[in-house]
């Protein structure tokens, strides 16, 4: 919450002054504290020393990156979707008719999730991770130019959400490839919460992207159309970032041994 409420606030506070600067450094404190505190007990809540290992760092920092995306993929449309139609971009949508509009997206995302067991099974959680980061990452870049009618709108979700059905559905299966089965549990928990991360960290920088950027309508700041598109950008970069990380993974024994 310390790390996150700044963030949010920054367009109103700014980042350099005496309370953000606080609340950072009493957030970093915090989790600093938590990562000793975690390192102490003969069982501990998550096992800090195996979770630093290179293959379950990156897929955690994966998880951070998706989750950044898939937040913003519905956070930043509905926004969209709702603006008023006196701007440009805006469809004056009701919050009912905007929830309608990404259901399509949500069927589309559950769908997925069969296709990437299979990859999974075929060719290991790795290269479905892959694939499905890739699949968020190009569809995000095809976003920004997909906002002159609701329908394109309703397509750029469901695009992102056909990737984050197979990236999310491989994650599990990916972190457990790397960590002896008594971690288990504790391993793909602190996956679940990486990507809980992301989506929390989403929520809070493109509330201030869309508050900085903004334009006078009836009395009120609406964001404008380069806002949006701007969000749409920066999780392209995030998503193939994470796409290139997690090809960069090593392959796990059982897909050796089918390779051979």
């Amino acid at each position: 919450m310390s790390l996150l409420l700044p963030l949010s606030k920054s367009s109103k506070w700014g980042f350099a002054q005496p309370l953000p600067l606080a609340l950072y450094a009493v957030g970093f404190i915090g989790l600093f504290a938590w990562f000793r505190w975690e390192q102490h007990p003969a069982v501990p809540l998550v096992n800090i020393d195996l979770m630093r290992q290179r293959p379950l760092l990156v897929t955690n920092i994966v998880g951070v990156l998706l989750g950044f995306g898939m937040f913003n993929n519905n956070y930043v449309s509905i926004f969209l979707l709702q603006a008023p139609k006196a701007v440009s971009h805006g469809f004056d949508t009701s919050v009912m008719m905007a929830g309608l509009v990404l259901l399509p997206a949500a069927l589309a995302m559950m769908f997925m999730s069969p296709v990437s067991a299979r990859i999974s099974t075929r060719y290991g959680g790795r290269t479905a991770l892959w694939i499905g980061a890739l699949a968020i990452g190009t569809s995000f870049i095809a976003r920004p130019f997909m906002v002159g009618s609701i329908w394109q709108i309703g397509l750029g979700v469901a695009m992102v959400n056909c990737g984050v059905g197979i990236a999310y559905g491989a994650m599990p299966a990916v972190v457990m490839s790397y960590v002896p089965a008594n971690e288990a549990g504790s391993a793909n928990a602190l996956g679940t919460l990486t990507r809980s991360t992301g989506a929390s960290i989403s929520s809070a920088a493109f509330a201030a992207l869309l508050s900085s950027l903004t334009t006078l309508h009836d009395g009120e700041q609406v964001a404008r159309l380069i806002a949006f598109q701007i969000a749409f950008g920066m999780s392209a970069v995030l998503a193939l970032a994470a796409a290139a990380l997690a090809f960069s993974l090593p392959l796990t024994p059982s897909i050796l041994d089918q390779r051979r």
